[in-house]
């Protein structure tokens, strides 16, 4: 994972102190199920809750930004394994969840651009 970081959202979204800030208030197992948690929450409200051509820009940043956070906290915790008592089939659940949640906003973005 160190070799090809996920950094896609969390650049674009954060300039260097937001993203320092963010990976400095990761440093328990539960500050990073919040970030989870939270990010998998706001995605999956907005696109349950919401119809696409419903949706604005901003909106589709709301969720890019949330995939940023998740993309620092997967970094950190694959980063530094010993902070943290995620194993490695944690990891790769997490990369996978991320994946889908990328997938889901990538296509829901998609269905939102159609509308217009």
């Amino acid at each position: 994972m160190e070799d090809n970081k996920l950094r896609p959202y969390s650049h674009k979204h954060f300039k260097y102190d937001g993203r320092s800030e963010i990976h400095g208030s990761i440093n328990t197992d539960d500050d990073v199920k919040k970030i989870f948690d939270g990010c998998d929450n706001i995605i999956s409200y907005m696109i349950t809750k919401h119809l696409p051509h419903k949706l604005q820009r901003e909106d589709i940043v709301i969720m890019e930004m949330e995939l940023g956070k998740y993309e620092i906290a997967l970094n950190k915790i694959c980063q530094l394994p010993h902070m943290f008592s995620f194993s490695l089939e944690d990891r790769a659940l997490f990369k996978t969840k991320y994946s889908e949640l990328v997938n889901k906003v990538h296509d829901f973005d998609l269905m939102r651009v159609s509308w217009n």
